[in-house]
């Protein structure tokens, strides 16, 4: 006998469409919404968005969670942290200050050439006391002692009044430039121990003899320095020397 074709053949009256019954069946549970155990039909549009809200939800709690502890631990934390307080260093004391200037000079290139060569010692300035009753005058007043170094090489500006050598030293050392007056006294009159007359010393660079010829460049920088600022003195505060003519002093 003749096999039986197992395919179905289409009628006029199907409309299925040569479509068989599982796939249809398929089809139609793709379009039926979620129905939970509750028995409560939810689509399935709500239900993703549902579970895309409970993602924001928790992330932003543990965000939130986190910056809070952050700012909580960091205020327990602050309580034992304790300044630590500013230790300024002490005054060195003067006697019968002069005016002096209102703001801090800026540092001078030329004073760091103030150094001592390395093949010398480190042993501290010695200081060479003054006579009874005059002092040697500082941009800060007036010093018991001398604070130039024995041996060492300063350049002498000029000798001047009481009045002019203050308003000189101030002017210098609001220009950088630390500069020392020391009392021109004469024994043969009465008030010998209050000089009208002070001689100007710049400690704005001290030179060793055995630096004399390397420091050549030095020398003359700093003497080019002295005369700029003497002439702006001069010109300025009608000071009575422009320190043009200035020399270098072995101080003994």
């Amino acid at each position: 006998p003749r096999p039986t074709s197992s395919t179905t053949k289409q009628t006029a009256w199907d409309t299925s469409g040569g479509v068989s019954r599982a796939e249809r069946s398929a089809a139609a549970m793709l379009d039926e919404d979620v129905q939970s155990d509750t028995g409560i039909r939810i689509s399935s549009t709500v239900f993703y968005t549902t579970i895309a809200l409970v993602l924001v939800v928790i992330v932003g709690g543990f965000s939130g969670g986190y910056k809070y502890g952050y700012h909580q631990g960091k205020a327990e934390m602050g309580q034992f942290v304790v300044d630590q307080p500013v230790v300024r260093p002490i005054q060195p004391e003067f006697t019968d200050p002069i005016e002096a200037p209102r703001s801090q000079p800026m540092t001078n290139p030329a004073q760091n050439n103030q150094t001592q060569p390395k093949n010398q010692t480190t042993n501290p300035p010695k200081a060479s006391s003054t006579p009874t009753g005059a002092g040697v005058m500082s941009p800060s007043g007036f010093l018991k002692t001398d604070p130039r170094t024995v041996g060492m090489n300063y350049l002498v500006l000029a000798t001047l009044d009481t009045e002019q050598a203050a308003d000189a030293i101030s002017f210098l050392s609001s220009n950088g430039v630390t500069v020392i007056g020391v009392p021109q006294l004469d024994s043969r009159k009465t008030n010998a121990n209050n000089p009208s007359r002070y001689t100007l010393y710049s400690l704005g660079l001290a030179i060793p003899g055995n630096r004399w010829s390397a420091m050549s460049s030095d020398r003359s920088q700093h003497q080019q320095l002295i005369a700029n600022l003497g002439a702006r003195w001069q010109r300025e505060h009608r000071g009575g020397s422009d320190f043009s003519q200035t020399n270098w002093e072995k101080f003994e």
